[in-house]
């Protein structure tokens, strides 16, 4: 997956970031976990295969609800035409 056309994705120093649209100028603050679930979209981690990085990652077992936010935050990004 990567970023449609005329996206710009900045990460902060704090790991935080945002995507922003260059045409209407339309953003999207970015939360480290964001940071973290785009940029391995980005590398190439299949959809399917986030939740198994997010675990990996982490040092506690995630929450009931990380599967469901984790598709929440994807299909917001795709629906808002942030991914291609």
């Amino acid at each position: 997956m990567k970023l449609a056309e005329r996206i710009l994705f900045r990460e902060e120093p704090d790991h935080t970031g945002f995507l922003f649209q260059l045409d209407d100028c339309g953003s999207v603050i970015l939360n480290r976990t964001g940071v973290f679930l785009l940029k391995k979209l980005l590398a190439g981690v299949p959809e399917e295969k986030l939740l198994d990085s997010l675990q990996e990652a982490c040092a506690t077992p995630l929450p009931p609800s990380a599967e469901r936010e984790v598709r929440d935050f994807l299909n917001n990004i795709k629906s808002k035409g942030y991914l291609q």
